[in-house]
């Protein structure tokens, strides 16, 4: 009984999340977010949603240094509150590393987080992404290229990924395929 009443209450939490996937204001996104959480407090799902939409606010620019720094670290934190609640979500381990590597320039304390993605999802556009950021910081040239393109075959979209790999082919002299990326 218990548990049937816990899954009623995640399923009516994702319905009321759902709504945020077709939202684009980062701010509706939160509060509908805040919505499911108000429903269901443990719903690490409701938390990686606040995660992206602060990051997208933080990205949007016009920002202060301390007010692009407090949102990615919001960003940080909701992350951080979807790993502890759901330890499965590997979008949130490796937007949680990006942050670590790229905002707080702590490459290397961004490698766990990377190798928790490939723990959960190692044949996934993100696990191939996660692996390349970790061999592009190690300086391994090629399998970083080859794992950003196979990253890049399942989503094309990865804009790091595509600058990234753009600046090993510059590095390794190959400008055509960089001017390309």
């Amino acid at each position: 009984e218990h548990v049937k009443a816990n899954t009623e209450i995640r399923l009516r939490a994702k319905a009321v999340l759902d709504r945020a996937l077709g939202n684009a204001l980062p701010d509706n996104k939160i509060a509908v977010a805040r919505e499911a959480l108000a429903i269901d407090p443990d719903f690490g799902d409701a938390y990686q949603v606040i995660g992206y939409a602060y990051k997208a606010k933080a990205a949007e620019g016009g920002l202060s240094r301390d007010e692009y720094r407090e949102l990615y670290d919001k960003s940080f934190k909701a992350f951080t509150r979807a790993i502890e609640l759901t330890p499965t979500l590997a979008y949130s381990y490796y937007e949680r590393g990006w942050i670590t590597a790229e905002i707080r320039g702590d490459k290397a304390g961004a490698a766990q987080d990377y190798e928790k993605v490939l723990q959960y999802d190692p044949e996934s556009s993100i696990g191939y992404f996660a692996r390349g950021e970790i061999e592009y910081n190690q300086g391994k040239t090629e399998e970083a290229i080859a794992d950003y393109t196979r990253g890049l075959d399942i989503f094309p979209d990865h804009m790091e990924s595509v600058g990234n790999r753009g600046n090993l082919y510059a590095k390794k002299g190959e400008s055509r395929r960089a001017i390309e990326d």
